[in-house]
């Protein structure tokens, strides 16, 4: 997940089009953290790590759909790339549990440092709101992955 946000900051620049690549990035990390929350969803097997991956997907979900409003106000199309969780494929249980709960746990504070450090290059005010909004849903689910991550 915080890969696909880095490489799409990585060509962010202060020009209106650089509005574009951060919802895009954000589209991109909602559409992975909800395909691996239905990982979890169909293979976990410990009920607190399914509750986190439930939370997840709903939360992702409702945070896709305002950067899918905020993009169609500014006029902008968001492709659709392949969600990818690869990484968790082969992986079922308790051991799938483990694995997602890092991988969340991990994956949203690398996508919070990211983007505080964007936040600064956004111009539009409706894209900026949007991202404060963010920010405070990945810290929150971060910190709900960490005191789970402890917890396993």
């Amino acid at each position: 997940m915080w890969l696909l946000l880095s490489l799409a900051l990585a060509e962010f620049s202060p020009a209106p089009s650089g509005d574009a690549a951060l919802l895009q990035a954000l589209h991109e990390i909602h559409r992975t953290a909800r395909a691996e929350a239905a990982q979890e969803l169909g293979r976990g097997e410990r009920a607190e790590v399914r509750r986190l991956a439930q939370e997840l997907a709903e939360g992702h979900k409702a945070a896709d759909e305002a950067v899918q409003n905020t993009a169609a106000q500014l006029g902008l199309t968001l492709e659709a790339g392949a969600a990818g969780a690869a990484s968790l494929d082969a992986l079922s249980g308790r051991q799938l549990d483990r694995a997602y709960v890092k991988a969340q746990a991990t994956d949203h504070a690398r996508a919070v440092k990211t983007l505080e450090a964007a936040e600064g290059k956004i111009r539009d005010k409706t894209a900026l709101n949007l991202w404060q909004m963010e920010l405070r849903l990945l810290r929150a689910f971060q910190a709900r992955a960490e005191k789970l991550e402890t917890a396993l």
